[in-house]
């Protein structure tokens, strides 16, 4: 379906429903990431050292928490989104499953860019409270971040949301196309588990993990994630064409 001026009108019209109607997913997100700031700042690793030029206290701040709730949270904005309940809100805005289905990846690369940069620009937060609470004129950073190294984490942060929110749609579609999927899906990932356990290497499941998070290159990671969303929503489409929503 080509994107005519009308067809456009629809997506658009949808996408800054969406944005409107799930306002309060970000609220969520930020009191994840509320707690995961300070347990970061508060309850981080920390290693004591001494020798005979003096003593040492490393404090780790790590952001691993609040990457992992990032994650978890765009997941679940992809679920949402695939839910019965807003396949039935859209029918005041869309004329079929394209411009619904496109409406949502609008609203999921919105989500992936607010969320990815609050989530990974937390760890800041996070930091700052530590020295905020605990600094003292020795203090010195032992890892600082570079403008460079900054703008890569960040990539990656929305990149990572845009996936696993685009897993998350997946499934949800799959489990609107036949609820037995609720039972199938976590079958086959603890049995993908249970297989890699024996088996010397990754198969399935974890091999397709292994090609995102082993990545090095931030830019083959964002081409990667781009390419496999492409194919992914490709197959929602064309699996969800003949579900038509009503004008």
């Amino acid at each position: 379906m080509s994107l005519n001026k009308k067809t456009w009108h629809y997506i658009t019209l949808s996408t800054k429903f969406k944005i409107q109607m799930n306002w309060h997913l970000f609220n969520i997100l930020i009191g994840l990431l509320v707690f995961a700031v300070l347990s970061s700042a508060f309850g981080g690793s920390s290693s004591f050292s001494t020798n005979e030029y003096g003593k040492a206290d490393i404090t780790y701040v790590s952001s691993d928490l609040a990457f992992i709730f990032v994650l978890i949270w765009a997941f679940v904005v992809g679920w949402t989104l695939a839910r019965p309940a807003f396949r039935e809100m859209d029918f005041s805005f869309v004329s079929n499953r394209f411009t619904s289905h496109m409406s949502s990846i609008l609203y999921i690369g919105f989500a992936s860019v607010i969320g990815g940069l609050i989530g990974f620009f937390s760890i800041f937060l996070g930091k700052a409270l530590y020295f905020l609470f605990y600094s003292t004129d020795s203090v010195i950073i032992a890892q600082p971040y570079t403008i460079k190294e900054i703008f890569i984490g960040a990539i990656v942060t929305i990149s990572l949301a845009f996936l696993l929110a685009t897993v998350g749609y997946f499934v949800g579609e799959l489990v609107n196309w036949n609820q037995a999927f609720i039972f199938i899906l976590p079958a086959l990932i603890i049995g993908n588990i249970v297989l890699d356990t024996k088996i010397e290497g990754t198969l399935g499941i974890g091999q397709l993990v292994m090609i995102f998070s082993m990545e090095t290159e931030w830019w083959v990671l964002f081409l990667k994630v781009l390419g496999f969303s492409i194919l992914i929503y490709t197959i929602v489409m064309l699996f969800t064409r003949r579900m038509e929503v009503r004008t």
